[in-house]
């Protein structure tokens, strides 16, 4: 066995953890998971603590960094019934500052960029199915009531919505199978710590 006792512990917790996979219930799992949690939980409240510490000499050099100190200590007036009424002032802010930045963000990411990248040369091949794939997708969606039409009726065109249909169960199909395998990846991963770091053997895991 390799490492000090920083090794030690992190193999002993990685064993306690995958030992779970093959009893649910078992003393070792039921251990480390409320310690696996309760250190996430005072690593969160230390580097909560040092970003409020650091931003704190700031506030002498520029006084607005001083207002979201004050809706912070808001927040906490929840603790009292009697002031708990101050905190709404900055749950709105929060509440509104995240739904703006979250719809710019969605807008930007699901809708401007996407267009963006569609908007591609047909020169080769995978542009071509790049741009069949969003527009029979598309025309999945637009026409799948049974109306009469070229697109929904016996014209030709009545088998694009069947393509995006196909285009559609490809990437459902490609994105589970990534998850999947990113899944695996971290026991993979935490597999030949055990077997490289902490025992030392050599070789493909």
């Amino acid at each position: 066995m390799n490492g000090g006792i920083g090794t030690l512990v992190a193999a002993l917790f990685t064993i306690a953890t995958l030992s779970s996979v093959f009893a649910k219930k078992n003393p070792a799992f039921e251990v480390a998971q409320p310690i696996f949690l309760g250190v996430a939980a005072g690593h969160a409240f230390v580097v909560n603590v040092e970003i409020i510490r650091s931003g704190a000499a700031s506030i002498s050099q520029d006084w607005t960094a001083l207002i979201p100190v004050v809706l912070g200590a808001l927040v906490l007036t929840r603790l009292v019934p009697k002031w708990s009424h101050l905190s709404r002032v900055s749950l709105a802010i929060i509440g509104a500052t995240g739904a703006a930045l979250g719809l710019r963000g969605a807008l930007q990411a699901e809708i401007l960029d996407q267009v963006k990248a569609t908007l591609v040369s047909l020169t080769n091949l995978d542009n071509i199915i790049l741009v069949v794939g969003v527009i029979s997708t598309l025309a999945y969606f637009l026409f799948s009531k049974k109306v009469a039409g070229p697109l929904t009726g016996h014209g030709p065109l009545r088998y694009i919505p069947e393509v995006g249909k196909i285009v559609m169960m490809i990437a459902f199909g490609a994105s589970f199978g990534n998850s999947t395998m990113g899944r695996r990846s971290l026991r993979i991963g935490r597999v030949a710590f055990l077997m490289k770091v902490w025992l030392g053997t050599s070789g493909a895991v």
